[in-house]
């Protein structure tokens, strides 16, 4: 049993590498074509020509997306570590941890690191770290399924009719069987000597809420950098930025970089890619490289604050 248990475990590791080596390599293809032939001009021109205000707009989105995504930390740890911590370290664990993880992927790793860095000053264990993690990701997940089921419900014509807005009822009635589900009595996952609990209902609905609130703002810092004349309708862009967020985690390229960005040149017109790749560029910039370097930055006096021997570690 313990062999052909451990002969399964290989041949499924190895089909996940087959299948993120063949999305990495179909990127990387699509890329280096667009790339290859991509009109310079246009692109330098269409970077250039960005207004002002398009991105201060992307700005705060930004913004609002990090301060939205915080507010999973914070009521994960309200939840898992009761008084232990304090609102404005989770408030930052949440900022820096995704932020840094952002970028450099593998969120279960470096989002753990992270907030076990911010986090072990004030006792709390890994095991509570892992714990505000799985939160924090059940809280993305339900973000994700949020958005895409009003996209498919306020977008129908574009995602198949009828059947799109089937597809989005039925992802909101889950939603609303959950939410359900944790109203009737307080719940948690067991695993040996391993227990999360589960959030109850209101604090579930929140959760969902403010899940919404982060995907559409990440989305719209994306939808007001690109030219008024090729932007799609916001809804009709959620799909694809959803569609293109998974292949980049499907495939583990850190940050789903080339990935994310293949898959959404190729939706665009041929003569509209110099125009999409420039507001993509602009959009790594904003929405991952400027984050990921002020949390560092701040990551760095944090460190350098918990040295001192009066520093506050409540």
């Amino acid at each position: 049993m313990q062999v052909e248990s451990g002969a399964r475990w290989r041949v499924s590791r190895a089909a996940r590498v087959a299948v993120a080596a063949a999305i990495i390599g179909g990127a990387g293809y699509i890329l280096y074509r667009e790339l290859s032939g991509l009109d310079k001009d246009a692109f330098m021109a269409s970077l250039r020509g960005t207004p002002p205000w398009r991105i201060g707009g992307a700005l705060l989105l930004t913004t609002q997306s990090f301060v939205a995504v915080a507010f999973y930390d914070v009521m994960a740890a309200r939840l898992v570590a009761p008084r232990r911590i304090s609102v404005l370290r989770a408030f930052f664990a949440g900022i820096v941890g995704n932020a840094i993880a952002n970028t450099l992927g593998f969120h279960a790793i470096t989002g753990s690191v992270v907030r076990y860095r911010i986090f072990a000053s004030v006792g709390v264990k890994m095991a509570d770290v892992a714990k505000i993690i799985s939160l924090q990701g059940a809280s993305m997940a339900a973000g994700f399924v949020c958005v895409t089921s009003l996209s498919l419900l306020l977008s129908p014509a574009a995602h198949g009719g009828a059947a799109g807005r089937l597809a989005g009822a039925a992802l909101l009635a889950g939603l609303a069987g959950i939410l359900l589900w944790l109203y009737r009595s307080k719940r948690q996952l067991t695993i040996g000597r391993w227990t999360l609990p589960f959030p109850d209902a209101k604090n579930a609905a929140q959760q969902m809420a403010i899940g919404t609130v982060e995907m559409c703002a990440a989305i719209g810092a994306l939808h007001v950098l690109l030219p008024p004349d090729l932007a799609p309708n916001f809804f009709d862009l959620v799909l694809l930025y959803m569609g293109a967020l998974l292949l980049g985690i499907v495939s583990g390229a850190p940050g789903g970089a080339g990935v994310f960005e293949a898959t959404l040149i190729v939706s665009f017109p041929a003569d509209a890619r110099p125009a999409v790749l420039a507001a993509l560029l602009l959009y790594r910039l904003i929405y991952n490289i400027l984050p990921f370097c002020l949390s560092g930055l701040a990551l760095l006096v944090f460190e350098r604050r918990q040295a001192r021997p009066q520093f506050d570690r409540g």
